[in-house]
């Protein structure tokens, strides 16, 4: 534990500021200072004075009228207040605390707005008013400020030192799309139940969490068994975008659209009850010829009806211009619908792969197709256009640090020439930079990058836990001998996860989370410092409504896209490389092959990313090939030398 020390502008008291262990500053403030909201509002009134020589009342305004009603629940009616009103309200501002008064003074404010129906260009003078009063609060560190690290405060833009926050007058936001090549040439999205496309009606959503259901659960128990990350992200989705296609393309109306428009069920094997012979000799036998007539008549429907089916996918596959691989996975998700589909028509006993299902067999043919394409093997965008060298990962990191680092706004004075601090930044744009930072922490160098889903997967508490796990059982720190030992851990369940038949059988997966050596970033600070910084501080200024580690600026949780698109939107900003998080992956492992990692560490970063050995060594470098061709290289190399030497 460290001290620091400051002086209190207002009272001149000394501000003693006391760091824990983990780098997350707690404030200590000694006699003097004020002790709730109206004395506050005193102290920035004298603050003023001192300062300016006179106190702005709209200052005075902006709290009496539009943020203390607000907890005192007696609104000032005429124009003008009068003073038996301003008691009230000043009384009601005795009962506040400054910490209440400056983390809910904002919102309160809104409340009353809306409450008094106030005029919105007003509106915008008194919330930067309040905004003025509550930053010199933190200035004075009468509350938590927004910053309290050490560091010295960098430009916000200009030239120089510093991280750019903004893009100058006039000047373009790149775009990602302009440095790759390939990929689909359009972008209309298709995904029904989309805004932009079309909602989903209520029998369609039924059929839907009716198939979800079907998809999660176990084979065992009559389901498919398929991770709930892979039906949520992949099969579901899928099918949403089919329907999209179905509507927007071929003119379906949303509001008759079934699972059953796009594959049609027919009787392929009819309960033989419904045939029996119901006269003569031979009553309650099986009427084998019409039994037979009709399941041989419901047999040829279902194979004309997969025809259809399978045109209507390649028409979908022409219009989406995806990669083989993207129609491959098409495939497998119609093939999952249409076992659902056709859950009661098959012979499970007889028949567990679903052969009899004309569709099923016409979709594995096609899927077949699909994977012997000459450009399944051929990435959209070349391996090249979306990977950079891992040492420019790991600045890419340091540059997000700096950025998050960032504590004022500067701006240059136009009569001196001089730049002056401007203001204290938005706590909710430092915690998105906080939040981009701990994402590349997590990823690159807690252990091998793991997949994005993990990370939007991370419940505190649940399967983000913090203590120690000795391969059977889980101690919480608080339950821990020595507290300091414990560490973060990953916990997932099979579901949970992009799994194969090894980490089936093992069941759930457990993974340690290490903290960063100091080196790596500026000033010392660690990965563990910044997840204290996060969860104790800025995690609150996004308004979670959840659990989840991860939070939008809406406060949601994210969905299967945010980590990545985040991952890709950090790199392009620093590198104009957009990094994908598969590409991230196939830079670690080559960099681990590049510098002739020791075989225990290959086998580390194999299980810590899920991976097989062949995917390992196979698909996820190239390194091994590159190395091949350098012996030809210098083989060639030697016989040139001896052909010209003679």
């Amino acid at each position: 534990m460290f001290e620091d020390a400051r002086i209190n502008e207002h009272t001149g008291e000394t501000l003693e500021l006391f760091r824990t262990e983990h780098g997350i500053p707690k404030v200590t403030l000694r006699a003097g200072a004020p002790t709730n909201a109206r004395e506050l509002l005193v102290a920035f009134e004298e603050h003023q004075r001192s300062s300016k020589g006179r106190f702005d009342q709209n200052h005075e305004t902006t709290v009496l009228r539009y943020a203390a009603p607000g907890w005192s629940g007696q609104f000032m009616q005429g124009r003008k207040a009068t003073e038996a009103e301003i008691q009230t309200q000043l009384k009601a501002l005795e009962a506040i605390s400054i910490e209440q008064f400056c983390s809910e003074a904002e919102s309160i404010q809104e409340a009353v707005f809306e409450r008094t129906q106030c005029n919105k260009r007003l509106r915008s003078k008194y919330k930067c008013l309040l905004q003025q009063q509550l930053e010199w609060a933190r200035a004075q560190w009468f509350v938590a400020p927004e910053s309290m690290v050490s560091s010295p405060p960098r430009r916000a833009y200009g030239k120089g030192e510093g991280i750019r926050l903004c893009r100058k007058n006039g000047e373009r936001r790149p775009q990602m799309k302009e440095h790759l090549q390939g990929g689909r040439t359009h972008t209309r999205p298709l995904q029904i139940g989309l805004s932009s496309v079309a909602p989903i009606n209520d029998t369609l959503n039924e059929q839907f969490r009716a198939f979800r259901q079907f998809l999660i659960t176990p084979t065992g128990e009559g389901g498919l068994g398929v991770a709930l990350s892979t039906a949520d992200e992949i099969t579901l989705p899928v099918i949403r975008r089919i329907f999209g296609y179905l509507h927007l393309e071929q003119g379906h109306a949303w509001e008759d659209l079934r699972l059953e428009t796009i594959i049609s069920v027919f009787a392929l094997n009819p309960d033989p009850n419904l045939f029996l012979i119901e006269q003569g000799k031979r009553k309650g036998e099986l009427n084998i010829n019409r039994y037979a007539n009709v399941k041989a008549t419901a047999i040829v429907l279902a194979e004309e009806d997969a025809k259809k089916v399978l045109h209507l996918l390649k028409n979908y596959f022409t219009y989406d211009q995806n990669h083989p691989g993207t129609n491959l996975i098409a495939c497998k998700s119609m093939i999952h619908l249409a076992k659902f589909l056709y859950r009661e028509q098959t012979n499970r006993v007889l028949r567990r792969r679903y052969e009899d299902v004309p569709v099923i067999t016409g979709l594995r043919v096609l899927q077949n197709d699909q994977r012997d394409d000459p450009g399944f093997y051929t990435p959209t965008i070349p391996n090249h256009q979306r990977t950079v060298p891992w040492e420019d990962a790991i600045e890419v990191i340091r540059q997000s640090q700096h950025e998050a680092e960032v504590n004022h706004t500067f701006r240059v004075n136009k009569q001196t020439g001089k730049e002056e601090i401007k203001r204290l930044r938005a706590r909710r744009g430092r915690a998105e930079d906080i939040q981009r930072l701990l994402i590349l922490l997590l990823l690159m160098v807690s252990g091998g990058p793991d997949r994005p889903r993990t990370l939007g997967l991370l419940r505190i508490g649940e399967t983000f836990l913090y203590g120690d796990y000795d391969g059977l059982s889980f101690t919480s720190a608080d339950r821990m001998r020595d507290p300091s030992q414990a560490s973060w851990w990953i916990h997932l369940l099979p579901h949970q996860y992009k799994n194969g038949r090894t980490r089936k059988e093992k069941g759930e997966f457990w993974a340690r989370v290490p903290d960063s050596v100091p080196e790596l970033l500026s000033e010392g600070k660690t990965l563990y410092y910044y997840l204290y910084l996060w969860l104790n501080e800025y995690r609150a200024y996004m308004n979670p409504q959840h659990d989840f580690l991860l939070t939008t600026d809406k406060g949601q949780p994210f969905n299967p896209n945010s980590v990545a698109d985040r991952i890709s939107a950090r790199f392009f900003k620093f590198t104009r490389v957009r990094v994908t998080s598969t590409g991230l992956r196939k830079m670690y492992v080559t960099f681990l092959q590049r510098i002739k990692a020791p075989k225990e560490v290959m086998v580390g970063a194999r299980v810590f990313m899920k991976h097989a050995e062949k995917m390992q060594t196979e698909i996820y470098s190239m390194l091994e090939d590159l190395e091949k061709m350098e012996h030809l290289h210098t083989f060639n190399a030697d016989v040139q030398r001896r052909f010209f030497k003679t």
